[in-house]
C-alpha cells in the first residue's frame, strides 16, 4: 500500500486499540506480512484480505462488509484503478 494508505491504516489500528500483532494472531497470519503490506513492499492476496477483515471486525466489533469494502477501496486507489 501507498504512504496515504499506509498512515491512514495506523490511524484506523491506533484509534480502534489494534495493534499489529494482535491483529496476526486474530487474523492466523504473521506480523511481518501485514507489515510489509502496510509498508508497500507487497499486497495481500484476496485470502488476505478477508482474513484482515474478518479479524477486525471479529476485535473491534465493527460490519466484516464495510471493513472489506474500506480495504478494497485503499487497494483500488493505490492501484490507480478508477472507483
Amino acid at each position: 500500500m501507498k504512504k496515504d494508505t499506509e498512515l491512514r491504516w495506523q490511524i484506523v489500528m491506533k484509534t480502534r486499540g489494534i495493534n499489529l500483532t494482535k491483529l496476526a494472531k486474530t487474523a492466523g497470519l504473521h506480523a511481518s506480512q501485514i507489515s510489509n503490506w502496510l509498508n508497500g513492499h507487497s499486497r495481500p492476496s484476496a485470502v488476505n484480505v478477508i482474513k484482515l477483515c474478518k479479524a477486525i471486525s471479529k476485535m473491534t466489533g465493527r460490519n466484516y462488509e464495510k471493513i472489506l469494502i474500506s480495504l478494497m477501496y485503499a487497494i483500488e486507489i493505490d492501484a490507480g484503478v478508477d472507483v
